[in-house]
């Protein structure tokens, strides 16, 4: 019936708003639902929904909040759907966009900044979150984040205890040579390295403008140092957690539940060179980032570099996985599984974002937009970060910006790189340069030939740019 009356519903984050001369249109920002209902979309039938493909535009007539009483209670994300009519398929993508319609471009994330504004921590316990602004973070000319600015997600514990220090904090280690307790100070004598890194939490996306995301040059001593463990070995790290007060997050988020803690294969640890930091950008660790000692793992989303350290120990393949590793899998839509061996790395997708579109002259003195943008997180399952050489050699990133024009495509292995990191985790900064459209308002997009294959998350912040006469 709803289908017939053309009412649908719409997940409201993943949709853009454009306006062409008039009439209203709506844009997927990646794979979703047109739905007869607002429940989940596993739990209708497949005459029941329309999937939307990344960058499918539809015509509409009129965008609500949902009004029907018996749709308005199926779920605690309802508030974020939007019940929306007259709905038809538009033919051709690339849109100008009206000055009119840059505020209805950018809404979707007006009403998380009040809960979550940028660069100021919200909430409290497992609730709270410190989004960053992530477009100064991008250009900024220094590749890692000052300790103060870097992202929060889980406060320090209200069970903590006031007097930690390094002499004080003890870690204990169980391994193959037997159970020892060593301070932190004492793991201070070991030899140092460094880890620079993006750090991501697994919860990141148009809530928090997309703030969850960090890169840090991490100080500390290697995993391998102090932890005796085989490649066959898993190895589980352990974190403070003595936490009195219950999740309550705002409406639309996920309850966190206790527990913190992770379970490793040895030989991906050894393989990502995991780090027991010990500081930040050679300043001590901030209390809501680990200190006096935290886990990092280059390449994994935040989830799994666990905070305030107090215990590591060899376990099994076969063992059960942390209640953690469980929140996390039930969040990415992978299956319960019942041992540890069984569950994915936590790596961090391949994404790219444009970071700054300006307007300049070429080689041969003609108009062209110059951008600048980002790439992080890992190509595929190797865990070797954006720079693997075999997807490079296959993967390209598009960029398309003028209605009706082919995208120009820049291969992954040709991309302009303003510098290429030491590390394989730190950011990589890229530059394309185009053609100048005509005069206008434009949304810049990016798009994959191969973004299935690889998992490459782009055009996840469109860039909307005025381009003079």
């Amino acid at each position: 019936l709803r289908f017939e009356l053309g009412i649908m519903y719409i997940y409201w984050p993943h949709w853009t708003v454009l306006h062409y001369d008039g009439r209203v249109a709506i844009r997927a920002r990646q794979s979703t639902w047109l739905k007869s209902s607002t429940r989940f979309s596993n739990e209708l039938l497949d005459r029941e929904k329309v999937l939307a493909r990344p960058c499918e535009e539809f015509w509409v007539e009129s965008i609500t909040n949902v009004k029907d009483p018996a749709e308005a209670f199926q779920h605690a994300f309802v508030h974020e759907h939007r019940e929306v009519t007259g709905i038809a398929k538009r033919v051709g993508k690339g849109a100008v966009l009206h000055s009119s319609s840059h505020s209805s471009a950018v809404e979707l994330l007006g009403p998380r900044h009040e809960l979550y504004p940028l660069g100021i921590k919200s909430w409290s316990g497992r609730d709270a979150r410190k989004p960053i602004n992530l477009s100064t973070a991008m250009n900024a000319p220094e590749v890692s984040t000052t300790p103060s600015e870097f992202f929060v997600r889980t406060e320090l514990p209200d069970g903590f205890p006031p007097e930690a220090s390094a002499d004080n904090w003890l870690v204990c280690f169980s391994d193959r040579l037997g159970t020892r307790q060593v301070a932190v100070s004492e793991l201070q004598r070991f030899n140092q390295s460094d880890a620079t890194a993006v750090m991501e939490c697994s919860g990141n996306g148009l809530a928090f403008a997309f703030g969850l995301l960090s890169c840090g040059q991490w100080q500390g001593v290697p995993l391998e140092h102090v932890v005796t463990f085989e490649d066959t070995d898993f190895v589980e790290v352990i974190g403070f957690d003595e936490e009195s007060r219950l999740s309550n997050p705002p409406p639309g988020f996920y309850k966190s539940g206790p527990g913190a803690s992770w379970i490793f294969s040895g030989k991906h640890l050894r393989s990502q060179n995991a780090l027991l930091a010990l500081s930040l950008a050679g300043q001590a660790l901030p209390a809501d980032n680990g200190h006096p000692c935290r886990l990092i793992v280059p390449g994994y989303f935040g989830c799994a570099n666990i905070k305030w350290v107090t215990e590591v120990k060899l376990c099994s393949g076969s063992d059960p996985p942390s209640a953690q590793m469980v929140e996390f899998a039930e969040r990415v839509g992978q299956s319960r599984l019942t041992t540890v061996a069984e569950y994915a790395r936590p790596l961090i997708p391949l994404a790219a974002a444009v970071c700054s579109v300006d307007e300049g002259f070429d080689a041969e003195g003609s108009k062209c937009l110059q951008l600048i943008g980002v790439l992080w997180g890992n190509c595929c399952e190797s865990g070797l970060g954006p720079g693997c050489p075999k997807c490079c050699s296959t993967l390209d990133l598009s960029v398309d910006i003028a209605p009706g024009s082919a995208a120009d495509c820049y291969p992954l292995s040709t991309l302009a790189y303003l510098e290429l990191p030491e590390q394989p985790h730190a950011w990589r900064r890229w530059r394309a340069t185009l053609v100048a459209p005509p005069p206008g308002q434009y949304n810049v997009r990016l798009s994959s030939s191969l973004q299935t294959a690889h998992r490459l998350r782009v055009g996840r912040c469109d860039h909307i740019i005025s381009v003079s006469s």
